[in-house]
């Protein structure tokens, strides 16, 4: 790790715990108090399920011989247009305001809802 990554803070961490009973799922969001980043980077790097050399291994000796496919820009929502809780097209941010200013000229996958698709292995720069 960097230099940078000793001084630096993490000031807004969290954590989740999943609880099931039956057929009801609950989770509880913990937030934690600030950690350096490079305490974090080993945190990550020693925690059980991700601790895993043969994992990490076989994803990038499958991603040698892969041609994942990925698709982009694809204009669209999967969110019904009647549903008041979360409309992508509407979220009330400096987007909607930047737009109106415009005389209402769209900026395509910026004030406007895209759909991105990617198989495993996907990637894009």
């Amino acid at each position: 790790m960097e230099a940078s990554t000793n001084v630096a803070n993490l000031s807004t961490l969290f954590t989740y715990r999943l609880f099931a009973v039956q057929d009801i799922t609950s989770m509880l969001i913990l937030q934690l108090l600030s950690m350096k980043v490079a305490s974090c980077h080993e945190l990550c790097i020693h925690s059980s399920p991700f601790a895993a050399a043969a994992q990490i291994a076989y994803y990038f000796k499958t991603m040698v011989n892969s041609h994942p496919i990925y698709g982009a820009d694809t204009e669209g929502s999967f969110y019904d247009e009647n549903v008041p809780e979360f409309k992508m097209k509407r979220l009330g941010t400096i987007l909607d305001e930047t737009k109106e200013l415009n005389g209402g000229k769209e900026i395509r996958g910026v004030t406007t809802v895209y759909l991105y698709f990617g198989m495993y292995g996907a990637s894009f720069a």
